[in-house]
């Protein structure tokens, strides 16, 4: 059989999608975000958050995903996507999925993803669908089973996914028509239970993901089962994309809290600092994804050398750029790649 390399893996679009709930100032507080007034919005959210509000304990988690308001903290973060998530925020369980499976140890936990990826596609989010169809085409952290990722990748395409789009169209050259027919009597759900308010289209040249080109199936060893690419979108900040309309579970706290932000803690030495910007199958794919993305991102990424650091598990390369002397010099580098379009993430390395 053949083999079709691996696209980029990277972060999801909907980490700039925000929760709002029926309550006023829950909706007051993503009002005041997608205005630039995260302090304040953050300062709406708290108090519902102290009562365990899903949406507010989701939007928090975007916050400090982003560092918007606060400083950045992915620990934070996933403190509130964890609880938000327990309580059924598709999203936040989607979001969750994405951090657990493609994070560096000790936060990377793909059991614990997977777990995350089949409630929210039990209730039809596209990405967590996308995600699962992928993996179980590939055979990669739950059993191959290609009616199955036929099933779901098609569910998330029909919600017009354009990863899940260009998935199912290079699984439809490999996957038989009894597969397709199997794949046809599997009961999917095709939308999320969180209603979605419509979203303003995004900023001309927003891109939505990046990877490799797939590896002609005739110039691929015969023996090696056939995979498809995992792509994502990207975090853009610009986007204040599709807001989700909750279920009311907390009742308005009395009083108001102010938002607070977390120390950005202790500068790292010089050049210990670095932006993940993709995972590839391979050293050779990640240094052609740096080749597309200086072709994208000349301006953006002047000044900073690629990295190719494999993963424990020997599963990926992960490309990180840089170096940075500490960590605000690169959350400040990251927010103008996202502008431009460029998922990343700053972390700490002790070795090149």
């Amino acid at each position: 059989m053949k083999r079709i390399t691996a696209l980029a893996l990277g972060l999801t679009a909907s980490f700039m999608t925000l929760s709002v709930a029926v309550h006023a100032d829950v909706q007051t507080g993503v009002q005041k975000y997608q205005a630039g007034d995260y302090g304040g919005a953050i300062a709406e959210w708290l108090p519902y958050a102290a009562q365990n509000e899903p949406n507010a304990l989701f939007n928090l988690g975007q916050a400090y995903r982003l560092g918007r308001g606060v400083a950045p903290d992915l620990k934070i973060a996933v403190d509130y996507y964890e609880r938000a998530a327990a309580l059924g925020h598709v999203s936040a369980q989607a979001n969750l999925g994405s951090i657990y499976y493609f994070a560096e140890p000790p936060l990377a936990n793909r059991k614990r993803a997977i777990e995350l990826w089949q409630a929210a596609a039990a209730r039809g989010e596209p990405r967590a669908l996308y995600m699962l169809g992928v993996l179980h085409f590939n055979g990669e952290a739950v059993a191959r089973d290609w009616p199955r990722a036929y099933a779901y990748t098609e569910a998330a395409a029909k919600a017009s996914l354009p990863e899940a789009e260009e998935a199912l169209a290079e699984m439809s050259r490999h996957v038989s028509a009894d597969d397709k027919r199997r794949a046809s009597h599997i009961v999917v759900a095709t939308a999320p239970e969180e209603p979605a308010l419509p979203s303003p289209p995004p900023p001309h040249g927003v891109r939505v993901g990046y990877g490799d080109e797939p590896t002609s199936p005739a110039a691929t060893p015969a023996d090696k089962p056939p995979t498809v690419a995992v792509t994502y979108g990207t975090d853009a900040p610009a986007l204040p994309a599709a807001v989700a309309a909750p279920s009311p579970r907390a009742a308005p706290p009395p009083g108001r809290t102010a938002a607070s932000a977390t120390p950005d803690g202790a500068t790292a030495a010089a050049g210990d600092w670095r932006l993940q910007v993709g995972a590839f199958r391979s050293r050779d794919s990640a240094a052609q994804g740096w080749a597309q993305l200086q072709a994208r991102h000349r301006d953006s990424l002047r000044g900073l050398a690629p990295t190719y650091a494999p993963a424990p598990d020997g599963s990926v390369v992960r490309l990180q750029v840089g170096p940075f002397a500490g960590r605000a010099e690169a959350n400040a580098r990251c927010a103008i790649l996202s502008r431009a379009g460029l998922a990343c993430f700053a972390l700490r390395v002790t070795s090149n």
